[in-house]
């Protein structure tokens, strides 16, 4: 990655993953050794409460000219003089622009950061989340080659391991480790909140160099509040049916037929709450995630 954002010649990287995979942590890192070798750095975060809005992203970076625009201009030199004025406020340095989340950029921030690499203007670092749908201008990215599109996936078991021993200064138990990465499935961020969560009420304990779990993992309220968070808004068709999912994975077809609804399934599917898989010649559905039982 370093190779990557120092090249003058390279445009930039999408960093592509299922939440809490390390994304955003990765691209920060990124960003960090760009303002290291004095490059100019700035940050785009996107949002729900910001995507209907005209520029609603990048409006904090743009001159107030620029960022509202005028309803008689043309539409392609709003943009190109936004470009300008964002690039000008590097001063003539290379400027390294973190678009994060980009899936949820209204379009006139995804055409302005799409005409930034496909000008090489900036180094654009963009993290989005894996199967969800995003403007046309961010998927061109990597649709038609103007940016390296790089896949993150969850840890390793090994890597886990490496991970938690160097966090937390001694080795990690087997049985301990086996368990973190059952309940975690390599997700960085619920695996930081297990962790936190069972040093904190001292289910996990340094004995002698060597950490270990005393008790049962219990959620703590910050991995709580996260899974909701992930989970959303149910109606009480959804809940009732991840419920029985909860209480019988895995769930067969004939099961499901009878006492849930495997249209229902398959729509709580696309939105990862639930997983399918062939077990043999059987078909069963678990939770999408260990966790969110």
């Amino acid at each position: 990655m370093r190779e990557l954002v120092l090249d003058p010649g390279c445009p930039g990287v999408v960093l592509a993953g299922a939440a809490g995979v390390g994304k955003t942590r990765l691209a920060l890192e990124c960003l960090g050794l760009a303002e290291g070798a004095g490059l100019v750095t700035v940050r785009v975060t996107a949002s729900r409460s910001a995507a209907g809005l005209p520029f609603g992203a990048v409006a904090p970076l743009l001159p107030v000219d620029q960022a509202s625009g005028s309803s008689a201009a043309d539409r392609v030199v709003v943009l190109g003089r936004s470009a300008e004025a964002l690039v000008a406020q590097a001063g003539g340095r290379r400027l390294v622009v973190l678009v994060d989340d980009a899936h949820l950029l209204d379009g006139g921030s995804a055409t302005l950061i799409h005409q930034l690499a496909a000008t090489n203007a900036a180094f654009l670092l963009v993290t989005l989340h894996a199967g969800e749908p995003a403007p046309d201008p961010v998927v061109a990215l990597w649709k038609d080659g103007l940016l390296e599109r790089i896949e993150l996936a969850e840890l390793t078991a090994k890597a886990l391991e490496e991970l938690l021993a160097a966090v937390l200064g001694g080795h990690l138990d087997r049985a301990a480790a086996t368990l973190l990465a059952a309940r975690s499935q390599g997700n960085v961020l619920f695996l930081r909140e297990l962790v936190l969560g069972a040093l904190e009420d001292g289910t996990l304990r340094d004995e002698g160099g060597i950490f270990r779990l005393v008790g049962p993992l219990a959620p703590s309220d910050r991995l709580v509040e996260l899974v909701e968070g992930r989970l959303g808004a149910f109606d009480a068709r959804e809940r009732d049916l991840v419920e029985l999912v909860s209480f019988g994975e895995p769930v067969g077809s004939a099961e499901l037929g009878v006492l849930g609804d495997p249209a229902l399934a398959e729509s709580l599917e696309r939105k990862a709450q639930l997983a399918s898989g062939m077990s043999g010649r059987r078909l069963e559905v678990r939770l999408g995630h260990p966790l969110y039982g």
